[in-house]
């Protein structure tokens, strides 16, 4: 079987189920992060974005030519992105003694390669897509809401952080519900608990495996959503 890992979700779920290398895991992740932050929009393919990479901080890929690019005020998921691949080249080149990042991204790939997928090979609607798509709305949101403690809060990211067997259609179909991570505040990086909650027609979309962003409300419409900033919980209702 060919094992190969091409995209963001395969490595995803590879790497949550890692308990074998925790320093090439804290690797992996990093650039799940660097991944995610990245602003282009529904980006799958880890070869693509790592020529986005190259192409705006330069190849060779360095720590250097990282910490060369500036703010300019357009360009924070890039710098955002580029300091997850600036720790975790420091990481492999304390640990591993390898600081030449296409050989440390061939060592994290080969490492899950070897792993089997922990999915039943059934894909789901809760994917990086989804996630990301969310995470704008989430945004848009914040912005059209007049709850004066979400002022200023903007959402950096969603994350899958439950077993694959939480998001299969019979676990959402029989709970009406999912758990989600989200880095949610006034600097993004603050870890919500997300709860995904599933009304009538998201369920029978799931069901079907079609899309659900249909089934998210939109971002102008009040009490979609339900936030506490004390127990860093937020809450969705789709449609």
């Amino acid at each position: 079987m060919d094992n190969k890992i091409t995209t963001y979700s395969a490595l995803f779920n590879l790497v949550d189920i890692d308990t074998i290398e925790p320093k090439q895991k804290d690797i992996a992740k990093l650039f799940l992060n660097a991944m995610n932050d990245w602003p282009t929009y529904n980006q799958k393919e880890i070869s693509d974005f790592i020529k986005e990479l190259k192409d705006y901080f330069g190849n060779p890929l360095t720590i250097e030519k990282i910490s060369a690019k500036k703010f300019n005020g357009q360009n924070a998921w890039q710098i955002e992105a580029g300091s997850s691949i600036a720790d975790l080249i420091n990481i492999s080149t304390k640990f591993y003694n390898e600081s030449d990042f296409d050989k440390i991204v061939e060592n994290f790939l080969n490492h899950y390669s070897t792993f089997k997928q922990s999915s039943n090979g059934q894909e789901t609607n809760i994917d990086q897509d989804f996630c990301q798509f969310l995470e704008y709305e989430i945004c848009k949101a914040f912005e059209h809401s007049d709850n004066d403690q979400i002022k200023g809060f903007w959402c950096d990211g969603i994350l899958l952080d439950q077993p694959d067997s939480s998001y299969s259609p019979k676990y959402v179909n029989d709970n009406r519900q999912v758990k989600l991570k989200a880095f949610i505040g006034k600097d993004g990086q603050d870890e919500y608990e997300l709860i995904l909650k599933f009304g009538n027609k998201a369920l029978s979309r799931y069901a079907r495996n079609l899309d659900i962003k249909k089934c998210v409300p939109s971002p102008d419409k009040q009490n979609w959503f339900n936030i506490d900033t004390e127990r860093n919980k937020i809450e969705i209702q789709l449609d």
